[in-house]
C-alpha cells in the first residue's frame, strides 16, 4: 500500500477517515501495518494489501478459478500483451480507454488482469477483490505500480468516501 493512498480510504462502516500505522515498509510501500479509526476499529494491512474483510471462507466456496490462475499466473504475467488485454477489454466493457484520468475503480479485480490495462491507459486505478487470493495475485502482478492500489473489501462495503 502506498502510504497517501490512505487519503482516499474511510471507514466503510461509518466513513469516518483513517489514520495509518505502518509497522513494516518493503521500499515505498506499506507491507504490514493498519488503519485505525477514530472510534478504535483497526484494519490490517497485510502484505501490502488493505484488508476491510474478517476472511474469506464464502469466496472459497464458489471460485475454482484461483487454483487454475495461481497455477498458471506466472505464466501469464511473463506473456502479458497490453494489446490483447486491452482490445478484450473494450470489447468486454465498450468502454474507451481514452476517456480515463484520475481515480478508476476496477470492481471485482481478480487477479488484476485490467488493471494493468487500466494503469497503462491513464490515470490512477483501485483494484478491489473479495477473494485474499485474487487480491494477492493482483498485488505481486501489479500492485507496486505508482498508479495501482489495491483493497480487499466487500463491493457492497466498499471503504471509500461518497
Amino acid at each position: 500500500m502506498k502510504p497517501s493512498f490512505v487519503n482516499h480510504l474511510v471507514c466503510p462502516i461509518d466513513g469516518s477517515p483513517l489514520q495509518l500505522e505502518i509497522t513494516e515498509m518493503d521500499g515505498e510501500e506499506v507491507k504490514e501495518g493498519g488503519l485505525r479509526t477514530p472510534a478504535g476499529r483497526t484494519y490490517p494491512v497485510r502484505a501490502g494489501i488493505p484488508r476491510f474483510v474478517a476472511g474469506d471462507d464464502y469466496v472459497a466456496t464458489f471460485s475454482r478459478q484461483r487454483q487454475h490462475v495461481r497455477s498458471h499466473f506466472d505464466t501469464y504475467r511473463r506473456e502479458f500483451n497490453y494489446e490483447t488485454a486491452a482490445e478484450l477489454f473494450v470489447r468486454s466493457t465498450g468502454f474507451d480507454l481514452s476517456h480515463l484520468d484520475g481515480l478508476t475503480l476496477d470492481a471485482g479485480c481478480g487477479y488484476g488482469r485490467f488493471l494493468r490495462v487500466l494503469a497503462q491507459s491513464g490515470g490512477e486505478v483501485v483494484g478491489v477483490d473479495l477473494s485474499s487470493d485474487s487480491v494477492e495475485l493482483a498485488y505481486d502482478f501489479i500492485g507496486r505500480d505508482k498508479k495501482v492500489h489495491i483493497v480487499q473489501a466487500d463491493l457492497g462495503r466498499l471503504p471509500f468516501p461518497k
